[in-house]
Order: C-alpha cells, then structure tokens, then sequence
C-alpha cells in the first residue's frame, strides 16, 4: 500500500513502475498492489517482485529516478520516425523498451532493475559464496528454531539488526527449511534403515575390522564437520543440492 501511495502521488502509472522495476506486466503489477498474498504463503520466485518493491522504495531518490526513466524511454519514442513505429509494431516496442533499461541510468544504480542481458552475464560468471559471520549464523539459527517462515517484520528486523541484505536472509531461511525436510526423510528411508542394519551385522561377523577402520572415521569425521560448516554459507543462486541415495548391492 504504501508503494502504491507513492506512485499515485507523483501520477507514476502502474505500467512504467512495472517495466522498470519490476520487469511485470501493468496486470500482474495491479494484482500484486492491490491483492498482496501473505509472506508465508508465497515461493521464492512468488516473493521476488516484493523484494524488489522494498529495494526500489528504500532506495534513495527512488522517484527521481523512475521519472528520469520515463523521460528518457518517452523522448527515445518521440526520436524515432512515426513509418518504423507502423512497421514494426510491437516487436520494436520491446526492443526499444530493452534498449531503454539497458542505457539508463536508473537501471545502473538501482538493483531493483534487471535486463536479459545483465541476467545472461551473470548467470556466466562463477557462482560466489556468500560467508555469515558467527554471530549472524547465531541469531538466524534462533530466529528460524522460533520462526521457519518469518513474517515480513521479522525480516526487516533481521535486515536492520545483521546489516544483511533482504535476499540473503530470506533464502537463508528456504535453505535451512529444505535442509531440514532433507534431513527428516532421509532419517525415516527404509534404505537408511537397511544400510545401518547391514553395519551393524557386519561389526558382529567381523568384530576385529574396528581397528582396520579408524583412521577411515577419523577422515569421514573430518569430511562431515568441513560440510556442516559449508551448510551455513549461501550461494548467490541459493538452490539446495539434495543428495543422492545410492541402492545397496
């Protein structure tokens, strides 16, 4: 609601706000204002134009720049000769809106606006792993043992508190669920359950094999304390890897 006060009150259409900031059409852009669906119940991809939204509404001259937007897409319309707009037709209407995103200045110094072509470049570079403090992994921790899905207040406290960007916490907290729904099924397999009844007969038949295999624990011991400390980093992409149950021979 108070994005949509703002834009009414500087005559900013829900179509330039949606082409600009939210790459939306002036469809989806009214549902969302006018109908927004509760934190909770939303996905990741469903609570991304609302990320946006709070990005561009705590940005800094955030309507200056949304109207120098409009002012340079609207006079590159007028530059060009009325015979190409009637051949061209609405392929050269998206065009000319890509070109429009991809020089602009507002695009430049606002995250909030992304083109295909920014979108392409980065999905080309290295994937970059984002490291939490221990203090952070501490608090985010008690937050999601008191709140899996935190409310919209609870994650802005949280961004005020950790100095944490909006989208890193937010898929901090859809990684910490899917790691532990990963967990919980992988603890209840019958497969799991087969393959540590078949251990355990195993240390009966051949009692004297402990020995042999210590320094093989010691290493998987290693191994397993080196994952669970890469279990609270967070990549840019942030999509869980889940793992792959092998079928015992």
């Amino acid at each position: 609601s108070q994005v949509r006060e703002l834009l009414f009150a500087y005559s900013i259409g829900q179509r330039v706000f949606g082409e600009a900031v939210l790459n939306l059409s002036q469809g989806t852009v009214s549902e969302i204002l006018s109908k927004p669906r509760p934190w909770h119940s939303l996905s990741v991809k469903g609570r991304e134009p609302y990320l946006r939204m709070y990005t561009w509404y705590h940005d800094t001259g955030n309507v200056q720049k949304l109207l120098a937007w409009k002012r340079e897409r609207d006079a590159l319309r007028r530059s060009r000769p009325p015979s190409s707009k009637i051949d061209n037709g609405d392929s050269e209407s998206k065009n000319n809106n890509s070109t429009i995103t991809k020089s602009s200045s507002f695009s430049s110094s606002s995250s909030a606006i992304t083109t295909t072509t920014t979108t392409n470049n980065n999905n080309n570079n290295p994937k970059r792993r984002y490291l939490f403090t221990d203090d952070q992994r501490r608090v985010l921790k008690q937050t999601f043992e008191n709140e899996p899905y935190p409310s919209q207040s609870t994650l802005e406290q949280l961004v005020t508190e950790l100095s944490l960007p909006m989208n890193k916490i937010a898929n901090w907290f859809h990684n910490s669920r899917m790691r532990a729904k990963t967990s919980i099924h992988s603890s209840s397999s019958p497969l799991n359950k087969i393959s540590t009844a078949s251990i355990n007969n195993d240390d009966l038949i051949n009692p004297q094999s402990g020995d042999d295999d210590d320094d093989l624990d010691d290493n998987n011991n290693n191994n397993n304390n080196n994952n669970i400390i890469d279990e609270d980093d967070d990549d840019d992409d942030d999509y869980p890897i889940l793992p792959t149950i092998v079928p015992l021979t």
